[in-house]
């Protein structure tokens, strides 16, 4: 039980402190938008890898949900497919 708690992870190796934050910014933004969608009671850890600092919002959001979907952290019948 419990809520869903999320973490992220963005070392140095991502870039600068600009970067490891906007970083931060996209996939906390996605999170915010499937947040409604998880299962009760998990711990999710996001580690960003160095790719993440050239990757667009749109595309962090569609690899946050394919990870949150591999994890079974998302309640399927209530996420709106396209």
């Amino acid at each position: 039980g419990g809520p869903t708690r999320v973490g992220i992870v963005v070392s140095r190796r991502v870039g600068g402190a600009t970067v490891r934050n906007r970083v931060k910014r996209h996939v906390r933004e996605a999170v915010r938008a499937l947040y409604p969608s998880f299962a009760e009671g998990h711990d999710v850890v996001f580690v960003a890898r160095p790719s993440a600092a050239t990757a667009t919002l749109i595309s962090t959001e569609t690899s946050v949900k394919h990870l949150l979907r591999q994890a079974r952290v998302l309640v399927e019948s209530e996420i709106a497919r396209p």
